[in-house]
């Protein structure tokens, strides 16, 4: 879910502009003559910290065989698509060719060298030397481009709050990259639209919560945080306000954070933090909260206000916490609607999917609160 609007390497003032454009297969890259001009930043492959360092007949040979590479595998995947299109524009015939300005190959063809220059950059920045694996400015280069290159960045770039920030910028769901806390700073979840609230969109009182699959190392999965994104964006399910309380809960009263078998359900009684720990002077979930009592604070807003749960199921299954919600869940008495899907991405035409059954819930009344398998 990246920004439509890419931030290319030759506006950075980045070397590796001349092997990108050696991958369209116009002419072969000549890394000498990219390296003779005094770059802002180094090149990731060959160069020292120092910009304008001279190059080696033996670096030269490396950077012209590496290029050569990109390039015959940029050629092979576009011949592949270059098939797969003419077959497409035979079934869809001439005319449709013609008012679309520019062949399904053409198209395929831009989107293939694309991938390449991303790949190749990602395994540059993998596989860089060490000191220029610690360069912040190669770093920033790389999210601005792709923000989930943050992955393999360092682990202090990782903690970096302005690093995170140009990641989420271009990419949201690469928050789940970041870490030292960061994928709970309030600037950042912000800037990723996870804390975004229109509130002139939220035009129903009824409230709504998401259950998402949890990896603990981080944050949620790439599917998770490209579903709840996705779903701000749907004309219906837009209009409903939707709590995602793990992105600031992330504590817990149980060692294993997330083992079914301990007792917590989010209740007092029941979990082991104190409840001046859990609630904050206006009864409600504070940072120190555990996650169980949280999570169950805001299923009983949603019961409140008619509202109902999100279940996110991917392609692995439920992840343990989200078996704990769905108890809790029917203690509540909440309505649950369980996504489900072979798929391992998500996009606005499935969530349209979601959409369509919880609008026919509603206008049906809402009459029958049993859990409700989604396909998308």
């Amino acid at each position: 879910m990246s920004k439509s609007s890419r931030i290319e390497p030759h506006v950075l003032g980045h070397p590796l502009e001349e092997l990108l454009h050696g991958l369209e297969g116009a002419e072969k890259v000549n890394p000498q003559a990219s390296h003779q001009a005094k770059w802002p930043l180094p090149c990731l492959c060959c160069c020292s910290t120092n910009s304008t360092a001279e190059m080696t007949a033996e670096t030269e040979m490396m950077l012209d065989i590496e290029a050569q590479g990109l390039t015959d595998h940029a050629a092979e995947v576009a011949v592949g698509k270059e098939a797969t299109g003419v077959a497409s524009s035979e079934a869809e015939g001439a005319a449709s060719i013609e008012a679309e300005g520019k062949t399904s190959t053409e198209a395929q063809s831009v989107a293939s060298c694309t991938e390449v220059e991303d790949a190749a950059i990602t395994e540059m920045l993998r596989f860089a030397a060490p000191d220029l694996q610690a360069d912040k400015d190669i770093w920033f280069t790389a999210v601005l481009r792709n923000g989930n290159d943050l992955q393999h960045a360092p682990e202090q770039l990782r903690k970096d709050k302005d690093m995170v920030i140009a990641a989420v910028w271009t990419t949201p769901e690469a928050i789940q990259y970041a870490m030292g806390g960061l994928n709970q700073v309030h600037d950042c979840l912000r800037q990723s639209r996870i804390l975004e609230h229109k509130e002139e969109t939220c035009s129903r009182k009824e409230q709504a919560i998401l259950s998402i699959k949890i990896n603990l190392a981080e944050q949620g999965t790439s599917y998770a945080m490209q579903f709840a994104l996705t779903m701000k964006d749907d004309p219906y399910l837009g209009q409903f306000k939707t709590h995602n309380p793990h992105v600031l809960c992330q504590k817990s009263c149980d060692p294993n954070f997330s083992d079914v078998q301990h007792p917590c359900r989010g209740t007092l009684d029941t979990c082991l933090i104190s409840e001046q720990d859990n609630l904050s002077a206006e009864k409600r979930p504070t940072d120190t909260s555990c996650w169980r009592v949280a999570f169950r604070f805001h299923q009983e807003e949603c019961k409140a206000t008619s509202g109902f749960m999100i279940q996110v199921q991917e392609v692995e299954g439920l992840g343990a916490g989200q078996k704990i919600e769905t108890e809790m869940a029917e203690q509540v008495g909440l309505k649950v609607f369980r996504t489900r899907s072979h798929q391992r991405s998500i996009d606005g035409n499935r969530i349209a999917g979601v959409s369509r059954v919880v609008k026919a819930c509603y206008d049906s009344g809402c009459e029958n609160m049993e859990l409700k398998d989604v396909w998308i």
